[in-house]
């Protein structure tokens, strides 16, 4: 396998500042149930595209149309999985080095192909060269996040990208943060 960690020493990274979204199914921000305060930020630790199970990271998208693609995926084969109630969420960030996987040359640097990192996975599927890279950045602190292209929008015809924020690679000045009606932050990473 490919020594992620030793190549993220010199892997290009660049900056990524504005407004991500994402979309999830309503009772999933209520895990308590009601009147809890929602979960905005609540990891679950699953296994998923960039992680094995128990890493802490959150999943979003840069565009609207993105992160619902990315949630009717997660229901195809469902008769109603979809239709049931979705939130819809931005959060503001600024995370200073992040891997940007659309870009050829920081695959180049990796040594990664589209076809490696948008493979299949999940349950007893083999682990991935995604998520060997992922697992990488979540374990180091320089990187915190890393951009690739939505294997959802693209299956919908769409372009959209994606970015998974490590919890753990966070370290100010970057952050994540979910801004309330007044611009006092609901919650914050780190």
């Amino acid at each position: 396998m490919t020594d992620f960690r030793r190549l993220l020493t010199t892997a290009p990274a660049r900056p990524l500042a504005g407004m991500l979204a994402r979309a999830v199914a309503a009772q999933a921000l209520f895990p308590a149930g009601l009147p809890a305060s929602p979960g905005f930020l609540l990891t679950t630790g699953r296994q998923n595209r960039f992680n094995w199970k128990g890493t802490e990271c959150l999943y979003w998208a840069e565009d609207q149309e993105t992160a619902l693609a990315e949630y009717r995926r997660q229901f195809l084969g469902l008769p109603h999985g979809a239709r049931q109630p979705v939130t819809l969420y931005w959060a503001e960030v600024r995370l200073s080095k992040v891997l940007d996987l659309p870009d050829e040359v920081t695959r180049r640097a990796l040594g990664v192909t589209l076809k490696q990192l948008e493979a299949d996975w999940g349950a007893g599927l083999p682990v991935t060269t995604a998520q060997h890279l992922g697992e990488s950045v979540a374990e180091q602190s320089s990187i915190c996040a890393i951009r690739y292209r939505s294997v959802a929008a693209l299956k919908e015809g769409g372009a959209g990208c994606n970015v998974v924020v490590f919890k753990a690679s966070l370290r100010p000045p970057d952050f994540v943060c979910i801004l309330g009606p007044t611009k006092k932050p609901l919650q914050q990473w780190p």
